[in-house]
């Protein structure tokens, strides 16, 4: 009798480590899913456009504000990394990022790359024209043409940078941006889209 209770509690022993082992794969290959799940959202890329004749605002995730002109598109991930936050412009917005010196903000166009820490800038860049141009209003803002890294400029406020895109030309330009820039940000209420 006592070896059949020893017989039972052996037989139960290996259905419990069974179990046990079964409900473990089970939850390895839900978590494996679900952390694939979490880095596709991460990873996913959100793109908010201006047709022509509108503009159209938004706050990306680290809550830096952006306001589009007509004609112009911007791509951000929904989330960015720890290191750096860029997003893609083609057309012309205009700046308020979010102070961060731990992650630089990057905008990237066609042809010309934009790194700040925290600043309010304007950013032209339609495909169309031959020049690009960039004009900061507070803060400072680095700009390197991606065929001649060598002619970067660093622009301080009231400064513009124009490139021409055919001439690889950049000229730096002072002058009141207020007027420039200030017709851009009066638009309704920002789309959140995160």
């Amino acid at each position: 009798a006592a070896s059949d209770v020893y017989k039972r509690q052996g037989y139960l022993g290996r259905i419990a480590a069974a179990a046990i082992f079964l409900l473990l794969i089970s939850l390895t290959g839900y978590l494996y899913i679900d952390k694939i799940n979490i880095q596709t959202a991460i990873a996913q890329m959100y793109t908010i456009s201006a047709e022509k004749g509108e503009r159209a605002s938004v706050t990306l995730p680290d809550g830096t504000k952006v306001y589009l002109n007509a004609k112009s598109t911007l791509s951000y991930p929904a989330s960015f990394s720890l290191n750096e936050r860029t997003v893609q412009l083609t057309g012309e917005a205009y700046f308020e990022v979010k102070h961060d010196a731990d992650a630089p903000f990057i905008v990237k166009t066609a042809e010309i790359q934009i790194k700040v820490l925290g600043t309010t800038f304007n950013l032209y860049a339609y495909p169309d024209d031959s020049w690009f141009e960039a004009s900061l209003v507070e803060g400072s803002i680095e700009v390197t043409p991606y065929k001649s890294p060598g002619k970067q400029v660093h622009l301080s406020p009231n400064q513009k940078a124009r490139y021409n895109h055919e001439t690889g030309e950049i000229k730096v330009i002072t002058t009141d941006l207020r007027v420039e820039t200030l017709s851009l940000i009066h638009i309704s209420e920002p789309t959140r889209l995160q």
